[in-house]
């Protein structure tokens, strides 16, 4: 049975007990706290320092979505004589609307693509399902039509869902491979599969080549005019619908986006010659044709600029100087979580007035578990690797 004392002793140290264990308590929660605000707390970064944490972001292995989106295009296309301005863009939801003329001097056209899918990084699996429709006034028929897809670039796998366009793309494949008789209850498989064969890019540095990309954005964004990069209101309609904690524009005409580019194209180039001189030798050949063809992008930018540049050439020069206005939203932790982008051109090509309208937003949805729509099995998929890769036009690009 204890005694007194040792009832005593044992009383006095609870409160100390309790009190050590507060204070660690407290140690803890500051600490964690202290971390949290050195890692996620990115209110005084600037628009520049904002987006490259964004960038480098986005190629975090663990950042898996669903995402969902849509870019709606307006155009108006006028003869001389006219001028657009006075013309309405038409509107999807507005059947009687007065800019649906038949005048042959005017064309206008609404075209608007959803784009609904899903990323995971640890699988290396995409999976993008397009829905256009197009709407004009040379034609009373709307036209839709959609083209789910699916691409695991582990195994170089790309699998469609052809539903809506079967006769078109059975068409094709049979006009492709007119040897190889494929039997209608295998082109009514509901999917298609063609993997691409491995002696056609192992000895591509395809990995090498995706590592350049988060210095190389960067480089891009790094010749961008300062005052073309605003923190803006993340609390605005667009944040809302995002749930974003940072929200940075971008404004830049058609020239710093084409200077933009050419840093992106170039920061990738340099990188690989780097890399490529202490490649192994089986690498280097896939290095060569790889920087081949960068030397090939980078040559045709530097001749649209040129061009661009030039005061003589068949289109006006406001094309140097369309806006584009590109907003991007960012949760707590500095991934983007949306985005919006609007681009507005109105000018001359030739003897014809153009009014143009572009508007695009997407939405992410970050999971450990994104949610794929095509499931393909061997029971409802049709592996047409072998008819393509027999088919003379495709071989003639192979070899």
């Amino acid at each position: 049975m204890p005694s007194a004392d040792n009832k005593t002793n044992s009383s006095k140290k609870t409160p100390k007990i309790l009190a050590l264990t507060i204070i660690g308590c407290v140690a803890i929660a500051g600490g964690a706290y202290a971390y949290w605000h050195s890692h996620y707390d990115l209110s005084q970064k600037n628009p520049k320092e904002l987006i490259h944490i964004a960038i480098q972001k986005s190629f975090d292995d663990k950042n898996s979505y669903n995402f969902n989106g849509n870019y709606t295009f307006d155009f108006d296309l006028t003869e001389s004589g006219q001028n657009p301005s006075t013309l309405t863009n038409p509107s999807r939801d507005d059947q009687n609307n007065t800019a649906l003329t038949t005048d042959r001097h005017h064309i206008d056209a609404n075209i608007s693509i959803d784009l609904n899918g899903a990323q995971d990084f640890k699988q290396q699996k995409f999976e993008i399902l397009p829905a256009m429709t197009v709407q004009s006034s040379e034609s009373p028929v709307t036209i839709n039509g959609n083209l789910p897809m699916q691409f695991n670039s582990n195994t170089m796998t790309l699998v469609i869902d052809p539903s809506s366009l079967r006769s078109i793309i059975s068409k094709e494949i049979q006009t492709l491979s007119p040897n190889h008789q494929i039997s209608s209850q295998q082109l009514n498989r509901q999917y298609f599969a063609f993997t691409l064969p491995s002696k056609y890019y192992d000895y591509l540095p395809l990995q090498e080549l995706c590592q350049t990309l988060p210095q190389a954005l960067d480089a891009s964004y790094a010749v961008v005019d300062n005052q073309s990069l605003t923190k803006a209101d993340p609390e605005d309609e667009n944040g809302k619908r995002f749930k974003a904690k940072y929200h940075v524009r971008l404004k830049v005409a058609s020239a710093e986006s084409n200077k933009a580019n050419a840093a992106l194209l170039n920061s990738i180039h340099t990188q690989l010659t780097e890399q490529a001189k202490k490649a192994p030798a089986d690498k280097k050949k896939g290095y060569d044709q790889i920087l081949t063809l960068l030397k090939t992008l980078e040559d045709g930018q530097a001749k649209m600029q040129k061009i661009l540049a030039n005061p003589e050439a068949p289109f006006d020069q406001t094309l140097l100087n369309v806006p584009v206005t590109t907003d991007l939203y960012l949760d707590r932790q500095g991934r983007i979580v949306g985005m919006y982008q609007q681009i507005d051109y109105q000018g001359k090509f030739e003897d014809k007035s153009i009014k143009m309208k572009i508007t695009g937003w997407f939405k992410l949805d970050y999971t450990q578990k994104p949610n794929f729509t095509i499931q393909s099995t061997a029971d409802n998929t049709y592996d047409l690797t072998q008819d393509l890769l027999n088919a003379d036009v495709i071989k003639a690009q192979l070899h």
